[in-house]
C-alpha cells in the first residue's frame, strides 16, 4: 500500500484555495504568504498535487454540466440563423456546418452527386427540425 500523503499546511490550503478562486500561481503565493519558488515545488507533492487535478476535474465538470443547460438554446440559435432571410449566406453556412458538427454528422471531402429531386431547402431543414426535435437532454447524462 503507498504511502499517505502528509496532510497540506495551511499555507499550502490558502494557496490552493487561492488558486482555486482563479488566482495565478505568483498571486496565490503572495495570499499564502510565501515564496513563488516555495509553491512551486509544492506542486510536485502527492497531497497539493491530488487537490489541484480535483480543483481541475470539479471546473471541467462545472462546464460540462453549464453546457448541457444552454444546449436547447444554442440549438434553437443556430437554427434561427439559418431560417434568418436576411442573414448573409456565410453565416447560414456556418450555422449549419456548426449544427451538423454538434450532433455528430460525419465531414466529408468528397462531394456524391445523386439524382435531382423534387425537394427544397424547406424540406431538408424541416428534416433536420424535425431530428432535433427527437433530441433531449439528460441531465447528469455523457455527452
Amino acid at each position: 500500500m503507498p504511502p499517505r500523503p502528509k496532510p497540506l499546511s495551511p499555507k499550502q490550503v490558502a494557496w490552493i484555495d487561492a488558486v482555486a478562486r482563479g488566482d495565478s500561481y505568483r498571486e496565490a503565493a503572495q495570499t499564502a504568504g510565501v515564496n513563488y519558488q516555495t509553491a512551486m515545488g509544492w506542486r510536485r507533492l502527492p497531497g497539493v498535487r491530488a487537490e489541484l487535478e480535483r480543483i481541475a476535474d470539479d471546473r471541467i465538470a462545472y462546464a460540462r454540466d453549464s453546457g448541457r443547460l444552454v444546449l436547447p438554446k444554442a440549438i434553437q440559435v443556430l437554427i434561427e440563423i439559418m431560417e434568418d432571410p436576411e442573414a448573409n449566406n456565410r453565416d447560414r453556412i456556418a450555422a449549419c456546418r456548426e449544427l451538423l458538427d454538434r450532433l455528430g454528422m460525419p465531414k466529408t471531402t468528397e462531394v456524391r452527386t445523386v439524382e435531382r429531386t423534387e425537394r427544397t431547402a424547406d424540406d431538408v431543414l424541416a428534416d433536420a427540425r424535425n431530428a432535433i426535435g427527437a433530441l433531449r437532454v439528460v441531465p447528469g447524462g455523457k455527452g
